[in-house]
């Protein structure tokens, strides 16, 4: 199956005005803000709320939640206000933050496969942080509305982590030190042309590359990773405990791609993450996201 959205967070900048997000007050003023700073958002909307949560009990449960379809809050803790909106675009609908980083504006989608879930979104507060609570339900699933399906819980980390991934995972319970000593990823075909290809990385940055299918090039390249792409992938890691992780993750359908993780760590310790569908989590997701740009950011001889 060829994905819509390769990874689940896309990011688009465009210039900002102060506090612009402030001012709106209306789902008009939303669709109006949309449109005029996102090009590609031309046609967005609003999603409708009888079409997002078609089932008698899905608005039963939206109204309990007290769901709205658009909010504010300034979930990086940067002074600026940010939007939660879900909108409607190209026939699908994406539940996106636009974060408002002061000069630019940037878009997050939450949404990583619209076709096979619909949220229902909540803001509450983590201390001082606010917490963005999904709760879920099958989109593609025939038959009656039977209820939430699951949860995730995200948050912008904020200082020393932001500087390093910058976007929503779930909230850590503690740090982590582990040793990184070898990082090693294999993905595997799909029905499409999703990337194929395996990389390892050792202690020192020294990488190796096999490009096979559907990438840039193809072949056999090395590579000394640079510090501050290591640094975020090593961070990452420890931010979300790995070795907590599942063994195996699964999506409900078929046809996806599936990619294979291996960390060396703590004086010779294996941790092997199988994910297919590669949505394990978002914070898992976003490593993936990180891998995967490695292929074209960095100098491969």
């Amino acid at each position: 199956m060829k994905k819509t959205l390769l990874f689940s967070f896309l990011l688009i900048s465009i210039a900002s005005f102060a506090n612009e997000i402030d001012l709106l007050n209306t789902g008009r003023d939303v669709q109006t803000f949309l449109r005029s700073h996102f090009p590609a958002f031309s046609d967005a909307q609003i999603a409708l709320k009888d079409f997002l949560y078609p089932d008698a009990l899905e608005q039963k449960v939206a109204d309990s939640l007290d769901v709205k379809l658009w909010q504010k809050a300034d979930f990086d803790g940067n002074g600026k206000t940010d939007l939660l909106v879900y909108m409607n675009t190209g026939g699908k609908n994406y539940l996106t933050v636009i974060m408002d980083n002061g000069k630019s504006f940037r878009v997050i989608f939450l949404s990583r496969y619209p076709f096979a879930e619909v949220f229902f979104p909540v803001i509450k507060k983590l201390g001082s942080t606010p917490l963005l609570i999904l709760y879920k339900t099958c989109s593609y699933c025939h038959g009656p509305f039977e209820g939430i399906t699951g949860t995730d819980s995200l948050i912008f980390p904020t200082e020393p982590f932001s500087n390093n991934f910058g976007n929503f995972v779930e909230p850590a319970n503690a740090q982590h030190h582990y040793k990184i000593e070898k990082i090693e990823a294999a993905t595997a075909p799909c029905t499409g042309t999703c990337p194929v290809f395996s990389m390892s990385i050792e202690a020192n940055r020294k990488a190796g590359y096999h490009a096979i299918k559907y990438n840039d090039t193809t072949g056999n390249f090395t590579a000394v990773i640079d510090t501050m792409n290591y640094k975020k992938i090593t961070s990452l890691l420890n931010y979300i405990n790995f070795p907590q992780k599942k063994d195996n993750y699964n999506v409900t359908w078929t046809d996806d791609q599936a990619i294979t993780l291996t960390i060396t760590y703590d004086g010779g310790k294996v941790k092997k993450i199988y994910d297919y569908g590669e949505r394990g989590s978002y914070g898992l997701n976003l490593l993936y996201s990180l891998i995967y740009q490695l292929r074209t950011n960095q100098e491969w001889r």
